[in-house]
């Protein structure tokens, strides 16, 4: 089980006119599945499933109106003492052949030839960036800050999300109403976060402003001591500021509205036993559908605190009250009757179950499970992700 509680949230607006659906993400993170390096290829970045990390049929994994994600990355290694090492033997044996100095262009060369040269043997390492679609607040939640890593995967979801349908997406990142900045000073001048729900904790970081900028960085040091008071004198103000929030969840808030070095309590633990979750599958469904809800509440209290989260111009409704209803085809199939029996007879009613019982691909196994839906024979996605068989073969097939 791949999945885990995220240690870092950003957090985007999904924008544009059309409602998104796991088909949907499905069908656009196959554009760009992954795949491993070839033989002379030095990296290769594609999507993978998020519970084995591998480039299998399903390049998703749905709870609690959530849609997951992982883009894997896999980058030969080739430690640069031993490739300094062969540049250095491969330069002394040139030199020796052609009786002269080797110069700073030549020396190039011949490294991108060393490296070519092995290249085929150097072992990937591996690294993952996750991430999930709320499809029910219409946020895009990644597990990372990295601005160069969110511009990446962004950008390759805006070019491949509905590519066919000509209606495309943009990602808008979450801001807030008030100066972070300008809050978190007050905050820690004042003594006191601005609801009793949080708590300031002991680690932050203070920046200067202006032309002479510079970062003081805060650990395991009281925030409210007079000494850091002191520190926040004109020019300066707290860019990060260490909270915890309902004695749930430790965090790091940036004065960007990004969350950083999430700390889970203990009672979460509990929280997932009360759900009930005998096997290895429950406990990750219980656990995802557990952090994506407490996301959701973590992420607009925070807001709160300053002023709210803004509402992107695009659309004037409050994210928090966005409730898209799923697109759905029209479920013309020759198979609608065949999948109504195989799901009545066996009462499993997935995507994975139609297509090894129905020989079929992804996307249309997901269509035919739309259709159902859209006639009462089956429930929507449930929270564990899953759907129920609801009603008799006679009516479904009506």
């Amino acid at each position: 089980m791949s999945l885990a509680f995220y240690k870092n949230l950003s957090l985007f607006h999904i924008l544009g006119g059309r409602s998104i659906v796991r088909l949907d993400i499905e069908e656009s993170l196959g554009f760009l599945k992954f795949a491993p390096p070839s033989a002379l290829q030095l990296t290769s970045t594609g999507f993978v499933n998020p519970l084995t990390l591998q480039p299998d049929d399903e390049l998703t994994y749905a709870a609690n109106q959530c849609v997951f994600f992982a883009l894997r990355t896999d980058e030969k290694q080739i430690p640069k003492a031993a490739l300094d090492q062969l540049v250095a033997a491969k330069v002394a044996e040139v030199e020796e052949r052609e009786q002269r100095k080797v110069g700073k262009k030549w020396r190039r060369e011949l490294q991108e030839q060393v490296i070519e040269s092995v290249l085929p043997t150097a072992l990937p390492k591996q690294s993952l960036l996750r991430g999930y679609f709320d499809l029910r607040q219409r946020l895009l939640v990644v597990d990372s800050t990295s601005a160069s890593k969110l511009d990446e995967l962004t950008g390759a979801l805006t070019k491949n999300l509905f590519l066919n349908s000509g209606n495309g997406i943009s990602f808008l990142g979450l801001k807030v109403e008030q100066s972070a900045a300008d809050e978190m000073t007050r905050w820690v001048k004042e003594g006191e976060a601005p609801f009793d729900s949080f708590t300031i904790d002991d680690q932050g970081e203070i920046i200067k402003t202006g032309d002479d900028a510079g970062a003081i960085r805060i650990a395991h040091l009281d925030m409210l001591e007079p000494d850091i008071i002191n520190l926040l004198c004109p020019g300066r103000a707290v860019n990060k500021l260490g909270l915890t929030w309902d004695s749930r969840i430790s965090f790091v808030i940036s004065a960007q509205f990004q969350f950083s070095k999430l700390a889970w309590g203990e009672a979460v633990q509990l929280r997932i036993a009360e759900q009930g979750a005998e096997t290895v599958e429950d406990h990750r469904d219980a656990s995802m559908t557990i952090m994506t809800g407490d996301v959701r509440e973590l992420v607009y209290r925070t807001g709160e605190c300053f002023g709210g989260i803004k509402v992107p111009d695009e659309d004037e409704r409050n994210p928090r009250q966005i409730e898209q209803e799923p697109v759905t085809d029209s479920g013309d199939d020759a198979l609608v009757s065949e999948a109504i029996r195989i799901i009545t007879m066996t009462g499993k009613a997935n995507i994975s179950h139609l297509q090894r019982n129905l020989q079929i691909g992804f996307n249309r196994a997901a269509r035919l499970l739309e259709h159902l839906e859209s006639v009462g024979a089956v429930s929507p996605i449930n929270a564990s992700g899953n759907r129920d068989v609801l009603i008799a073969t006679e009516r479904a097939a009506a």
